[in-house]
C-alpha cells in the first residue's frame, strides 16, 4: 500500500516537473501570444476606447442640537445616517437636481445620462458622503460634481428638514483616468494572453499519450526497458540522401534472433 503511494506521488512529481519543462520550451510561443494580445490591447484602448475621468467630492450632513444649540453624534445618529444614504441619493440624483445642474451649466445632455455619471457612496460608520461623477472631460468632471453638490446640498436641506450640508472636499481635476488608459489595457492584454497560452501549452502536455521517455515505457505499456538503441541519421541514409538498409536492417535482424528465441 505504501509502495504505491509512493508510486502515485512520484508520478505527480514527475508529470509536474514535465510541465514545468513544456512551459520552458514553448515560453517563446507564450511571449508572443501576450505580446499579440498586449499590442492589441494597446491599440483597442488607444484609438477605440476614451479615457473616462472620476471627480469625486466629500459632503457632511449636520444634524444641530436645536436646544441646546450643539452637535452630538451618538451611535443612532450614525446608524441613522447610513439608513438615509439612499435617501440621500435618490435627491442627489433626482429630476430637480439634475435639471438644475443642467440649466445652470448649459449642457447638452439628457437627465437620464447625467444620472449615469453620478454615483453617491457613504463613508462607513460616518456621516459623509463620497459624491462622483464620471465623464471624458477631466475638467468637467471636478465643475459637474462640484455643481451637483452645491445644489443636492440646499434640496437635501429642504426636503428632509436637517440643519446643512457642508462640502468637506471639492472635487479637483483628476490626473488619470479610471479605466487605466492605453497602458493599463495593454499590461491586462499581454497578462491575459500569456495565460491563456500557458494554459493551452500545458492542456496539450496533458493530452500528449505518446512515449517521450524510457520511463514512459514502463509506466504506460508495463514492459521493462532492456536497452535503448541510438538513432543515427547519417548511417540511415546513403550518400544520395535515401534511406538505407542500415537501421532497418539491423532491427529487422534482433526481431528475428529474438523470434527464434521464443519459438525455443
Amino acid at each position: 500500500m505504501k509502495e504505491n503511494v509512493a508510486e502515485r506521488e512520484v508520478e505527480i512529481e514527475i508529470d509536474f516537473i514535465g510541465i514545468i519543462k513544456a512551459l520552458f520550451k514553448k515560453i517563446w510561443v507564450i511571449l508572443l501570444v501576450a505580446g499579440i494580445f498586449g499590442i492589441g490591447a494597446f491599440i483597442v484602448g488607444k484609438f477605440f476606447i476614451a479615457p473616462t475621468y472620476v471627480s469625486t467630492a466629500k459632503v457632511y450632513t449636520i444634524n444641530t442640537d436645536k436646544q441646546g444649540g450643539a452637535f452630538e453624534a451618538s451611535y443612532n445618529d450614525l446608524v441613522m445616517a447610513e439608513q438615509l444614504v439612499n435617501d440621500y441619493e435618490e435627491i442627489i440624483k433626482s429630476n430637480y437636481v439634475m435639471n438644475k445642474v443642467i440649466s445652470d451649466m448649459k449642457l447638452d445632455v439628457p437627465v437620464l445620462e447625467l444620472q449615469e455619471m453620478v454615483q453617491v457612496e457613504p463613508v462607513e460608520e460616518t456621516r459623509i458622503l463620497e459624491i462622483s461623477v464620471s465623464n471624458e472631460d477631466p475638467v468637467l468632471a471636478r465643475d459637474i460634481t462640484n455643481k451637483v453638490c452645491e445644489i443636492a446640498g440646499k434640496r437635501i436641506v429642504e426636503v428632509m428638514n436637517i440643519e446643512a450640508i457642508n462640502i468637506l472636499d471639492e472635487a479637483e481635476i483628476p490626473e488619470e483616468p479610471s479605466n487605466g488608459g492605453a497602458v493599463s489595457s495593454a499590461v491586462k492584454g499581454f497578462l491575459v494572453g500569456g495565460i491563456l497560452a500557458a494554459a493551452a501549452v500545458v492542456i496539450c502536455f496533458l493530452l500528449n499519450t505518446s512515449i517521450k521517455s524510457q520511463d514512459d515505457i514502463t509506466k504506460k505499456v508495463g514492459l521493462t526497458n532492456l536497452a535503448v538503441i541510438p538513432y543515427d541519421k547519417e548511417y540511415d541514409t546513403d550518400s544520395s540522401g535515401k534511406d538505407s538498409a542500415g537501421i532497418k536492417g539491423l532491427l529487422e535482424n534482433i526481431r528475428e534472433k529474438l523470434s527464434n528465441l521464443s519459438s525455443r
